[in-house]
């Protein structure tokens, strides 16, 4: 007998230890240690700081997920802290772009 993939999603659930509330709290946490939860108005600037530094596969997912977690932000200010060097791209491996402030 092969299980259907909605099967094999239910059965994993049912066994799972962690309950509805555990999912939540961890699904919490997980969107507050990557800064994406409401808060405190901040430039890109301190987005790309407090993150360390932003890993994107091309520029306009980098930007996206630094207007994410800037509350308010606009792409404007976004593009605009590009353009000042307070925010800078590079692609130092693979290919993959990373944003540091």
């Amino acid at each position: 007998m092969r299980w259907s993939p909605a099967e094999v999603r239910y059965w994993a659930m049912a066994s799972s230890p962690f309950t509805t509330d555990r999912r939540r709290h961890l699904a919490a946490m997980r969107l507050a240690a990557q800064c994406i939860t409401p808060g405190e108005r901040r430039s890109p600037g301190q987005v790309v700081r407090s993150m360390l530094a932003i890993q994107g596969k091309d520029l306009p997912g980098a930007r996206w997920s630094i207007g994410l977690r800037g509350i308010g932000l606009t792409e404007d200010e976004v593009a605009a802290a590009f353009d000042a060097g307070d925010i800078v791209r590079s692609w130092p491996m693979r290919g993959t772009l990373h944003v540091t402030a």
